[in-house]
C-alpha cells in the first residue's frame, strides 16, 4: 500500500511539471510587431512588401528558440520591418485567422494548404498574396537574414538562393 502512494504521488507530480512545463512554453516574446493575415494581404496590396508567416504550434520547442534567437534580433527585425508585413498563426488553431478566395481558414486549414510538414515553418508570400514558398524547420539568425533579403528583394525572381548567397557573402 505504501507503494501504491509513493507512485501516486510521483505520478501526481510529474503530471503537474508537464502541465506547468507546456504553459510556459507558449510565453516567449519578440520584437516583431505581428499583424493579422488578411490585414497583411490588404496592406501589401499597396505597399508591394512580401508577407511573412510564422507557423508555429504551442508544444514545438523549436519554434521557440526561433522566437527567442531570430524574432528577438534588431537587426532582423529592422530587415523584417523594411520588407515584410509579418504573420504568426497558430497551426493547429481551430479560429479563423484567414479569408482566401472567400473562404473563411482556420489556423490548421492554411497550414495544410501550405503544406506544412513539421514545426517551426516559414512560409513566404509575395505581395499580392501567392505562395513563393515554405522552409520548414529552425533557420539560424545568420541564414535567416540572409533568406528574407533574398526574398524581401524579390532576388528569387532572377536567381537561386545559392547564387545569390555566392554573389551576396555574409550579407
Amino acid at each position: 500500500m505504501k507503494k501504491i502512494n509513493i507512485l501516486l504521488i510521483v505520478l501526481v507530480l510529474a503530471v503537474n511539471m508537464f502541465a506547468c512545463s507546456k504553459k510556459s512554453v507558449g510565453s516567449a516574446k519578440t520584437l516583431v510587431k505581428w499583424i493579422s493575415y488578411d490585414s497583411a494581404v490588404q496592406k501589401a496590396k499597396t505597399s508591394k512588401k512580401h508577407l511573412i508567416v510564422d507557423l508555429y504550434t504551442d508544444w514545438c520547442s523549436w519554434c521557440k528558440v526561433l522566437d527567442k534567437k531570430v524574432y528577438s534580433n534588431k537587426k532582423i527585425v529592422k530587415v523584417m520591418d523594411k520588407l515584410f508585413h509579418p504573420v504568426k498563426i497558430n497551426a493547429e488553431s481551430d479560429s479563423v485567422v484567414a479569408k482566401i478566395q472567400g473562404m473563411d481558414l482556420t489556423g490548421r486549414q492554411l497550414t495544410q494548404m501550405f503544406k506544412v510538414t513539421g514545426f517551426p515553418s516559414t512560409a513566404f508570400l509575395d505581395p499580392d498574396g501567392k505562395l513563393i514558398g515554405v522552409v520548414p524547420g529552425y533557420i539560424p539568425p545568420e541564414k535567416f537574414i540572409q533568406l528574407i533579403k533574398f526574398i524581401g528583394g524579390s532576388h528569387y525572381k532572377t536567381m537561386k538562393f545559392q547564387e545569390y548567397l555566392k554573389k551576396n557573402p555574409g550579407k
